[in-house]
């Protein structure tokens, strides 16, 4: 069930916990980071935007594969916690390469999920240029909540 509007807002508002900026697909610390940053989360799905730079580079003047993975499964686990309140790890994430991903444009990522199983949290995510999908993903996640409520 989707949080109440005003709860999603808030949760959007920072990254992981509040204050934690040192993550490196959304945390503002890290210099050589991804920083990703949501620009809207809607009961349905997150969107986010990226520009991707040198250091990100596979080829000359493209992501690397790796990175633009590394996009999705970022933009999906903020999904999860942002629109379900749920902590989730990746269990699998498939990835499909539909075309190379450019360096120094504005890239939207959106990130959805499809179904919940008890721990288990079923995804799918986007890479977009222009509004064409340049890679996508589907995901299964499984929630840890409680493995952290033990944890410390």
């Amino acid at each position: 069930m989707p949080l109440p509007a005003t709860t999603a807002r808030r949760l959007a508002e920072a990254p992981h916990e509040p204050g934690y900026t040192a993550c490196f697909g959304c945390g503002s610390a890290m210099p050589a980071g991804l920083h990703v940053h949501v620009v809207d989360d809607d009961p349905e799905e997150l969107v986010a935007m990226v520009r991707l730079n040198t250091a990100h580079q596979g080829a000359p003047g493209f992501a690397h594969s790796g990175v633009v993975a590394t996009l999705l499964d970022e933009v999906i686990s903020l999904a999860l916690w942002r629109l379900l309140d749920r902590r989730c790890v990746t269990a699998r994430l498939e990835t499909a390469f539909h075309a190379p991903v450019p360096i120094g444009r504005d890239l939207e990522l959106r990130a959805r999920c499809t179904g919940v199983q008890g721990r288990k949290v079923y995804t799918r995510a986007q890479v977009l240029l222009g509004g064409t999908a340049h890679a996508e993903a589907a995901g299964l996640f499984i929630d840890v909540a409680e493995n952290l409520a033990h944890s410390g």
